[in-house]
């Protein structure tokens, strides 16, 4: 199986540290280099060519943001996830319309980021589901004004489920009872429903045949 190869561009060395060991536990993964001057990230790029750049948006007086255009520029086929403390909606907004593929934040990082690699290879959209929530209420309150996100409000919306949701209602889209879904997470049928109940309400529908078009649309069912 191909290893997704996976580059850092962060100034902290802690924060480099720690997510190298994170990764390293993982097979399917492959760190293959880091870099603190964001300065340098051009040719940093065209050296490496990562699948996913994880990408800080504080270095110094510069904006990791500034640089996604000429990551694209380097190497087209990389994705960023953009990885940073900061949460404010205005960032998640300029990040996703300059073209970055995730926004995760720092303080989920043990809980998310392997979840986040693996959405944003599968061609997912992968953003922290509180800030992802209120950014689809932006959306669809037309509050967004003339910014394009280059993301589909379904997009948008799915990103805002916890990784439960998305698991549960994958299942439900593929056909499969809540007691086969249960069997699967080991979850009892109530529990199962509930996640169900929740999370269709999260996507502003209410039976499976709109689910299954959204599942459709983002590639989790075939």
């Amino acid at each position: 199986m191909k290893k997704i190869t996976v580059a850092i561009a962060d100034d902290h060395p802690i924060v480099i540290s720690g997510l190298k060991s994170l990764m390293s536990l993982q097979p399917e993964i492959d760190i293959v280099g880091d870099i603190a001057n964001i300065e340098l990230l051009p040719g940093f790029m065209e050296k490496y060519k990562p699948d996913i750049l994880l990408l800080d948006i504080s270095f110094n007086e510069k904006s990791g943001l500034d640089y996604i255009g000429t990551i694209k520029e380097k190497s087209p086929s990389t994705k960023v996830l953009v990885l940073t403390m900061h949460e404010e909606l205005s960032l998640l907004r300029e990040a996703l319309s300059m073209g970055a593929a995730g926004y995760l934040s720092k303080r989920s990082i043990y809980e998310d980021l392997l979840y986040a690699l693996k959405s944003i290879t599968n061609g997912g959209t992968y953003i922290h589901p509180l800030m992802a929530e209120k950014l689809a209420h932006t959306v669809y309150e037309g509050g967004m004004g003339s910014l394009s996100l280059n993301k589909e409000p379904e997009e948008i919306l799915w990103a805002s489920l916890s990784r439960r949701e998305q698991e549960i209602l994958i299942g439900v889209a593929k056909g499969l009872s809540n007691k086969e879904i249960g069997i699967q997470y080991d979850l009892s049928e109530k529990t199962v429903a509930t996640y169900r109940l929740r999370g269709l309400a999260k996507l502003k529908i209410s039976n499976k045949t709109n689910l299954l078009d959204i599942c459709l649309k983002l590639g989790y069912v075939k």
